[in-house]
């Protein structure tokens, strides 16, 4: 009576010992990811400034290493400009807020295509000023008649920018 032979798992017979299988391959660059590198250097008697190892920063000046003070300054240098440019770049990131009693803002008028998409035109131009210059104006004499509302109304227009776009 013969017997039968037990199947090793790991054998993967003639075909998968030349092509391993994909969780093989996988298994094998998770295995890498865990093996590092060794780096053994012999460091004499008297020896100053030495480094070793891989991807190393070091500046020496008269034999000091000053790369924490220069990493420092650094980073203080870019805190500090990062606070002074703040103002400036805040408009552009957020948008102004109107914060008034009554608040007016007059958006310039597209042209609606046969598509669907907006446009603009010279025409939807000339209506956006023209509401704004009615609006401005009219705001213009309540301000000038001392009128309540008046100092609660703010009134914006796009054409004017982010710089004057408020009176």
């Amino acid at each position: 009576m013969k017997q039968a032979a037990n199947p090793d798992p790991q054998d993967t017979g003639a075909a998968g010992a030349s092509h391993p299988s994909w969780l093989q391959r996988q298994l094998a660059r998770l295995r890498g990811l865990f093996q590092r590198d060794v780096i053994v250097a012999q460091v004499g008697e008297g020896a100053e400034n030495v480094a070793v190892g891989k991807n190393i920063f070091q500046l020496n000046v008269g034999g000091h290493n000053i790369t924490p003070y220069l990493l420092a300054l650094i980073g203080v240098t870019l805190v500090v400009v990062g606070f002074l440019s703040w103002p400036l770049v805040e408009p552009l990131l957020y948008p102004a807020r109107m914060e008034s009693g009554f608040n007016i803002a007059v958006a310039d008028v597209g042209l609606l295509r046969r598509d669907g998409s907006m446009a603009q035109s010279d025409f939807g131009n000339a209506i956006s000023q023209s509401m704004f210059a009615t609006i401005d104006t009219a705001y213009a004499e309540a301000l000038a008649t001392d009128a309540p509302i008046a100092q609660q109304v703010l009134v914006w227009h796009d054409s004017l920018g982010r710089a004057r776009g408020k009176n």
